[in-house]
């Protein structure tokens, strides 16, 4: 399509005065793109599916003048030939290899690992399966809002029982409202109870929530 385009902006200021009458002789290009785009298409065996629209084409080359467009040389096609068939071609593999690498860093799944019939999507979530059986029968015998989540003062009262200070249950749930909502669903509750009970075993409560504390839905 860059060569089309570049055949066609040539062809049109070829055929421009180099003084009187630009706008005139501009207009009846433009009027004419149609017949031009044929004999830019025969001139240099081009389908004729590669070319613009012409309406929206016309469109935006009658904002601008073609005699201030720079002749095309053969110099600048075997430049813009060589960056379609090389250039671009390099850097569309590089940004797709660096596409590649952010994502493993960020999901810690490498490239095809999912299709693998073993895969466990989230596997190796914090909070264990026997945990979360625990946490989920809890979280169905609390206050739940109309749309099943905790929130307000059910969730006070709920992490009351834990005996921390206000402050601690602050960055508690901060850390465990993943979604940001508010509120906590079953798998944000459970995420909060394991918080809860790492902390009083000790373990401090981490500044960011790390990858593997993430529910797997919500990665």
């Amino acid at each position: 399509l860059a060569r089309v385009h570049a055949y066609i902006v040539s062809s049109l200021r070829s055929q421009m005065p180099s003084f009187m009458g630009l706008k005139k002789k501009q207009e009846k290009l433009l009027d004419d793109l149609p017949t031009q785009f044929q004999r830019v298409a025969k001139q240099h065996n081009l389908p004729t599916g590669d070319f613009p629209n012409i309406p929206r084409f016309r469109g935006i080359l009658s904002n601008l003048e073609l005699s201030k467009f720079p002749k095309l040389s053969d110099k600048m096609m075997n430049k813009l030939n060589q960056s379609l068939a090389q250039e671009i071609p390099a850097l569309m593999n590089l940004i797709s290899a660096t596409e590649v690498v952010t994502s493993e860093k960020t999901t810690g799944v490498k490239k095809n690992e999912e299709e693998n019939p073993f895969f466990q999507p989230g596997g190796d979530w914090i909070v264990t399966p026997q945990d979360k059986a625990i946490y989920d029968e809890r979280f169905r015998s609390l206050k739940l809002n109309s749309a099943g989540l905790l929130a307000g003062d059910a969730a006070k009262q709920a992490f009351a029982e834990s005996n921390l200070n206000v402050d601690t249950l602050f960055k508690v749930w901060s850390l465990a409202d993943v979604s940001g909502t508010n509120s906590l669903n079953s798998d944000e509750y459970a995420l909060a109870c394991h918080l809860i009970r790492e902390f009083k075993n000790g373990n401090p409560l981490p500044a960011i929530l790390p990858p593997s504390y993430v529910p797997p839905a919500m990665r």
